[in-house]
């Protein structure tokens, strides 16, 4: 693992993530010893030693009559994360208020295999924990990739997140995840659309949100976030949805 790197994803920059790691492996220390361990600059051991002791990773320690730094234990940075992981539950209900009172309708564009799975994942994170699709199995497998699907479908379980599926019969094809087991199909509405309907771009509508996916063929999709026009495309996909037939699982 490359240690450096890992806690520079946790916010460290890359020389507090040095001289941290410098201090747990080389124990107590004083600011020379720092910088000759770590090529770091004297005068700026300060500010780095500064920050990390804001966020507890390090202290000073009075040793045999000399004031040394002294690296906090590791699990000090799981409590860390933990903080501030509580401290962005706390926010988020806030900023999300905040959005919502401003809210403006936009549309955003995703171009390519990877782009659309992100918007593909976005639905993950639906409040109302309720997604409708019209879904080309078929075709979403090749532009999604059906493993990426299938990874989608055991975290939507695991958030409890329940499903409605329009499906063409003819292009039908079934995910484990939603199959196996009684939780899966409780949490997996299917229903299939007429062959004479056939079609391969697919959507999602979840929230305020209304997600379109092209076929492999095109390779783009978008996003639109809109009240007023998932609203109106709820409506479009109850009147599809009721007269449509029920698929047996």
């Amino acid at each position: 693992m490359d240690t450096l790197g890992s806690l520079e994803q946790l916010g460290l920059s890359k020389k507090e993530a040095q001289i941290y790691v410098f201090l747990l492996y080389s124990g107590p220390s004083t600011p020379t010893e720092i910088a000759n361990g770590t090529g770091i600059k004297r005068p700026n051991i300060y500010e780095y030693v500064g920050n990390l002791e804001k966020q507890g990773l390090v202290h000073y320690q009075l040793i045999n009559k000399r004031k040394l730094i002294v690296a906090s234990p590791p699990e000090k940075i799981t409590e860390l994360i933990e903080e501030k992981l509580n401290l962005a539950k706390q926010l988020v209900p806030t900023l999300a208020q905040r959005v919502g009172d401003s809210f403006q309708s936009k549309i955003t564009f995703y171009k390519g295999k990877k782009a659309m799975q992100e918007l593909f994942k976005d639905a993950l994170f639906c409040q109302q924990k309720e997604i409708f699709y019209q879904w080309s199995p078929e075709d979403m497998n090749k532009i999604l990739d059906k493993k990426v699907i299938e990874e989608f479908i055991k975290v939507r379980l695991k958030k409890g997140i329940k499903i409605r599926s329009l499906r063409p019969a003819e292009k039908e094809s079934f995910y484990q995840n939603e199959t196996d087991n009684e939780f899966g199909k409780k949490m997996t509405e299917v229903a299939y659309i007429s062959p004479e309907y056939s079609f391969s771009l697919s959507y999602a509508i979840y929230d305020d949100k209304a997600a379109f996916y092209s076929s492999q063929k095109e390779s783009y999709g978008f996003l639109v976030e809109s009240k007023e026009f998932a609203e109106v495309q709820r409506m479009l996909y109850q009147i599809a949805w009721n007269n449509s037939g029920k698929l047996n699982q």
